[in-house]
């Protein structure tokens, strides 16, 4: 369940769920199954884009691919599926810290004293 009210994850722990902290490994080729067997016409457009990459069409194809495409949250479409076979491990405690947006990801990365070059500007 992504992003759960504080009692509704109070419940899944007491019913033994594990929280998701979307750190994850898997080959690309199961990614890819993934997105076609839970997200079909989002697979279908971005498999298209193929056909065009290397030539002078990738830019218009990737504005198509993307205006067309439905929006999905990889969370809720594709981890949330019960029909993909997955495994989890319990860590040990850690803190949350969402990087979900491009601001969150440089504020972090200047909290822990990290300066890539694209951060400069």
């Amino acid at each position: 369940m992504e992003k759960p009210l504080q009692d509704e994850a109070a419940g899944l722990f007491q019913a033994g769920c594990l929280w998701n902290m979307f750190v994850f490994a898997a080959r690309v080729s199961a990614l890819l199954e993934a997105g076609r067997v839970c997200v079909p016409l989002l697979h279908d457009r971005l498999s298209r884009m193929e056909l065009f990459l290397g030539t002078q069409h990738e830019p218009w194809a990737i504005r198509q691919a993307c205006m067309l495409a439905p929006t999905a949250s990889f969370s809720r479409s594709v981890l949330e599926d019960e029909s993909l076979s997955m495994a989890v491990s319990k860590v040990p405690e850690l803190t949350w810290c969402d990087l979900g947006t491009p601001e969150r990801v440089a504020r972090t990365l200047r909290f822990l004293g990290v300066s890539p070059a694209w951060l400069a500007s």
